[in-house]
């Protein structure tokens, strides 16, 4: 027994930094247990460090964890929250970082040179760290501890993409988290339905619409959330000879389309039509037959609700509140309703910021707080379109590093889609494509890609998608570079060696 108990210490502890680890912490906890606390702290610390052993060998359900914990990470204990804005999703993102870190891998370096978003990477973080620089100009050096936790809130779940994109995991391994992702979206869409019985369907009304997990507020978020992530699901599906899987799949998008119906956010319909149609042009184009009929026939199938919201788009201008907004009779704005014509004045407000200082931008997070000075609202508002924001705050060259964040990818993807050989690759550089695409229209509407629980997935399916890029082309490697075995037993014509 004894013999078999080492054997396994030794199996499982492979690493001497890991025993090394094990057991300072250990005598760590006995000592602190002994000392001061009581038995339930105990208990407590034990199962963290049994909860710390099992991860370290296993960090693909490290992963799967993460996965599951991105979106609900409002709902996470704030006991769990260790201070200066690190939560328990921080954490644990941290800790696969650092077991990836310390983990052996040859060639990892060459890998992390080789790969495009890495360099992409660096110029998001110095673009970040330039705005934050940029904003001192405004608000002095007090501005700098309050963007931290912004600054982390769009750096941090970035750093996911190397464990998972530069690693050995197989397969086998990246097919589990696609199927993790499928299954938290499911999540995420019945946990958000369970709103219907309250609000209810038949008219349209602010306080009527599905915010889920996101919290009041959190409509439009939560909407951008499913346009982002059901084209992995529904490309994945495409290609998957697994009846079981592909059902799974299917009906996760399903149910995410009627999600997205009751968030009543306009921008979530255009970004999951643009998505849908890119997928119809790419791969199932009898699709686009049966999207066309659903289009014309939106009447007898669409809730009067949705009905409603989309097209009160036009209406004229209310304004509800004094010197809310204020625009003269001729403008553009009287022409749509209070939310669209609030959103293209301050369009027109970050046109001129932008023109003001077209290269260094205003600073990190600077948009808000300047905007009252250059448009005619009365209070304080986001850009409600992210490409807007992002030129206004880092600049017209910031902007463009922002997009290398999309545009590296989808480029990538649409070369790899043609060439890709397993179902798995198919489905996920296809469904990266989509997914960027809806991106893309969504964002035209709102800045919604900065906030964790929305934009968190985003770079593990990116990690995922270069991780099967190296599994192909080392497949291809092995097929054009073959292992020459050694012939000891007879020569070239078959005659057995003298020796």
């Amino acid at each position: 027994m004894v013999a078999s108990l080492k054997n396994w210490v030794n199996d499982y502890f492979r690493e001497p930094w890991q025993m090394a680890a094990l057991a300072i912490f250990g005598s760590l906890v006995l000592g602190l247990v002994i000392l001061t606390m009581p038995m339930s702290v105990g208990i407590g610390l034990a199962g963290i460090l049994l909860f710390v052993v099992v991860m370290s060998q296993n960090p693909d359900l490290m992963i799967a964890l993460i996965i599951f914990m991105t979106p609900f990470q409002s709902k996470l204990p704030h006991r769990l929250n260790l201070g200066g804005g690190l939560n328990a999703m921080n954490m644990a993102i941290l800790f696969v970082v650092l077991l990836w870190i310390l983990r052996k891998r040859n060639g990892r370096f060459q890998e992390i040179r080789n790969n495009p978003m890495t360099w992409v990477f660096l110029g998001f973080y110095l673009m970040i760290f330039w705005g934050i620089l940029r904003s001192i100009h405004w608000m002095g050096w007090g501005i700098v501890p309050q963007s931290m936790n912004p600054a982390k809130r769009w750096i941090l779940p970035t750093l996911m993409f190397f464990p998972i994109a530069v690693s050995d995991y197989r397969e086998k391994t990246l097919r589990w988290l696609v199927l993790a992702i499928g299954l938290v979206v499911l999540f995420m869409a019945a946990d958000s339905l369970k709103q219907l019985h309250s609000i209810g369907f038949n008219q349209y009304s602010e306080d009527a619409r599905m915010f889920g997990p996101f919290g009041r507020g959190g409509e439009n978020d939560l909407a951008a959330f499913f346009v982002y992530y059901f084209p992995l699901l529904a490309a994945t599906a495409f290609f998957d000879r697994n009846l079981v899987r592909k059902l799974f799949l299917y009906g996760t998008v399903l149910i995410s389309f009627v999600t997205i119906l009751f968030t009543y956010s306009r921008g979530a319909y255009l970004g999951s039509a643009g998505a849908l149609i890119f997928l119809g042009l790419t791969k199932k184009r009898g699709w686009l037959i049966l999207a066309l009929v659903l289009a014309i026939s939106y009447r007898f199938w669409i809730p009067a609700s949705v009905t409603q919201r989309v097209e009160m788009t036009e209406k004229h201008i209310v304004v509800e509140e004094p010197g809310e907004i204020i625009v003269p009779p001729t403008a553009i704005e009287n022409n749509f309703e209070k939310s669209t014509a609030m959103r293209i004045t301050i369009w027109k407000g970050a046109l001129k910021m932008i023109k003001e200082y077209p290269i260094r931008g205003f600073g990190f997070r600077m948009f808000e707080p300047l905007m009252t000075r250059y448009t005619e609202i009365a209070y304080h508002m986001d850009t409600h379109n992210m490409y807007l924001r992002t030129a206004v705050e880092h600049g017209l060259p910031g902007l463009g590093i922002f997009l290398l964040l999309w545009i590296v990818p989808f480029v990538a993807a649409a070369r790899f889609y043609r060439k890709a050989r397993l179902p798995l690759s198919k489905g996920v550089s296809l469904g990266l494509m989509a997914g960027i695409v809806g991106i893309f229209i969504v964002n035209l509407w709102g800045s919604r890609f900065f906030r964790e629980e929305l934009v968190g997935l985003y770079w593990i399916v990116l990690g995922i998608f270069y991780r099967l890029k190296t599994i192909e082309s080392e497949k291809e490697s092995a097929v054009t570079f073959p292992v020459k075995k050694e012939v000891n037993e007879f020569n070239l014509v078959g005659v057995p060696n003298e020796s």
